[in-house]
């Protein structure tokens, strides 16, 4: 799939500018119907044409996101979000940690959810995005 342009509200771009400092101008979106739907741990691939820049707004019913150390994988973070929380991933995150949202122990544990991650192209020298 390649990016759509078009662009996303002012509104929103505008507030994540002001919360990370950051010109955000993707974004992907997962849903979750419910509690048995999750993501297992993995890091988000740059591919060398993403910064390392990414916030996770989420939308709908709470859920487990954790975080854990790539080189211990009994370290976790564990944090609820909830209906407009936002997870700002930064700097060496995406080399450091994986990442996931928990399956709750019944479908009926949490309602659907979804995830809007933001992302920032890189562009190359000549100013154009590395991405089409």
């Amino acid at each position: 799939m390649q990016p759509q342009d078009g662009g996303f509200s002012p509104a929103v771009r505008d507030l994540l500018y002001e919360r990370t400092g950051v010109d955000y101008d993707s974004c992907l979106i997962n849903f979750y119907e419910d509690g048995k739907c999750g993501m297992r741990y993995h890091v988000d691939p740059l591919y060398g044409k993403w910064t390392p820049h990414q916030a996770v707004v989420s939308l709908g019913d709470t859920r487990t996101f954790i975080f854990r150390e790539i080189s211990d994988y009994d370290s976790r973070w564990l944090y609820r979000v909830s209906n407009g929380d936002m997870v700002h991933m930064f700097g060496d995150c995406q080399d450091r940690l994986q990442h996931c949202i928990r399956v709750e122990r019944r479908a009926d544990d949490a309602g659907p959810r979804m995830s809007l991650v933001f992302k920032q192209r890189i562009r190359g020298e000549d100013g154009a995005f590395l991405l089409p």
